[in-house]
């Protein structure tokens, strides 16, 4: 059986695949491995490591995947370029207030300039998140928190202050750069949207800002190198996960080149404690190896799954997907894992008792419904999208199989 485009784009985003299985001989093959890396987050990476590999392309196809590369690239520095500008406004209206403010993610994680983003994340303290807030309003910045967060109810919506005790960010436009900023006063929401415990992570700001790095460059403060990993563990073990069907390469990707840089082993090993984020950040370096095979993260791993209970260890082996298909995306796997996780990772009671009767699938929160119909989650329309909800998903998952067996079908027929 020939080598599926989803290896395909594991080998050239890893740089350490084979020649067989980077090797691009027709077009409809590239552009499913490019097709893939734009799903993925991975667009740009990859291009580069097509050109850069002398086989990996028909000669025919190497002129226009060229000129591909150099329209990414241009796109790739103008948008940094704003991020930049917007960042160092960001670090001085800060310095305005006496105000600490780090980056998250992004710039931060950009090692071989080929990462992009969509959007700049800071830091502050939760404190004074709202004084920040106001005054980027009034020096050009629109909050668009109201019209894009479904999760908040119509009168938090409202009163900012009323979202401080479960919410996370706060989201705000720049019309002068063109830049979507989130202002973040935790990492996760503490509630609404997870169904398991995440207390660590939640609880801990003040010591990723008080053991921030300032980075000339981008004239601002980012995280340490051991908070990046553990940071960039839990965003790929929570959010970019098989259990969420959202598994996205560039989270793994960014877990494998912070694992590059110069971490204090011993150092991260106590910080995972601190949080509380041992399943986390096993997960998240399990699934990078999963992804890039057995080398990656060492005898690192093997010490923080010592600190796991037989609860998060039985989690780890229903979650993890085989290491012959890492990416694959599974409704059932997904649902199973859904229910497990309110169970094997201290949840609520009545999270418990809901997912163990189905509740979420049938009947799932007003905030779901509203970003599944684009509805404000006080609108009348809601009610009818209740009925609607269980037959829509149904249509959605017959019509995924099918395109799975034709897709399969379509395979067996050329090979």
């Amino acid at each position: 059986m020939g080598v599926s485009g989803k290896k395909r784009l594991i080998a050239l985003c890893s740089a350490a695949g084979t020649d067989s299985q980077m090797q691009l001989a027709h077009k409809e093959q590239w552009q499913e491995v490019l097709h893939l890396a734009q799903r993925h987050r991975v667009f740009l990476l990859v291009l580069s490591r097509l050109v850069r590999s002398p086989n990996s392309l028909p000669t025919d196809d190497r002129q226009e995947i060229e000129a591909a590369l150099r329209s990414a690239r241009i796109a790739n520095l103008a948008s940094k370029a704003q991020f930049r500008s917007c960042l160092k406004q960001l670090t001085k209206f800060a310095a305005d207030l006496t105000l600490p403010i780090v980056l998250l993610k992004g710039l931060s994680l950009d090692r071989d300039g080929l990462r992009s983003s969509s959007d700049l994340d800071v830091l502050i303290p939760q404190d004074r998140v709202i004084e920040f807030v106001e005054y980027l309003e009034t020096q050009g910045f629109t909050d668009i928190s109201p019209q894009v967060n479904v999760v908040a109810t119509a009168g938090e919506r409202v009163d900012r202050a009323s979202q401080l005790v479960w919410n996370n960010q706060f989201q705000l436009h720049n019309v002068d750069h063109s830049v979507l900023v989130e202002v973040h006063w935790n990492l996760f929401e503490r509630s609404r949207v997870y169904d398991f415990r995440l207390r660590g992570l939640v609880g801990q700001v003040e010591n990723l800002i008080s053991s921030s790095l300032f980075v000339e460059a981008l004239h601002c403060r980012i995280l340490s190198r051991e908070h990046r990993l553990l940071v960039a563990c839990a965003y790929a073990s929570i959010k970019y996960c098989p259990a969420k069907r959202n598994v996205k390469l560039r989270a793994y990707v960014d877990i494998l080149n912070l694992l590059d840089e110069d971490i204090d082993n011993d150092l991260f090993i106590s910080e995972v404690s601190v949080f509380e984020a041992a399943y986390f950040v096993v997960f998240g370096l399990r699934m990078t190896q999963r992804i890039f095979g057995g080398g990656v993260a060492g005898n690192l791993v093997d010490k923080i799954e010592r600190q796991l209970t037989r609860s998060e260890r039985l989690m780890l082996w229903l979650h993890l997907p085989s290491s012959e298909e890492p990416l694959r995306d599974s409704g059932i796997v997904a649902l199973v894992n859904r229910i497990a996780m309110p169970f094997l990772l201290g949840g609520r009671f009545w999270s418990r008792i809901r997912w163990l009767l189905l509740i979420p699938v049938f009947a799932p929160p007003r905030w779901r419904i509203a970003r599944e119909f684009g509805l404000p989650r006080d609108s009348w329309k809601m009610i009818p999208c209740y009925f609607v909800y269980p037959i829509r998903r149904f249509s959605l998952v017959i019509r995924h199989w099918i395109v799975r067996l034709r897709t399969r079908s379509e395979r067996e027929t050329s090979s």
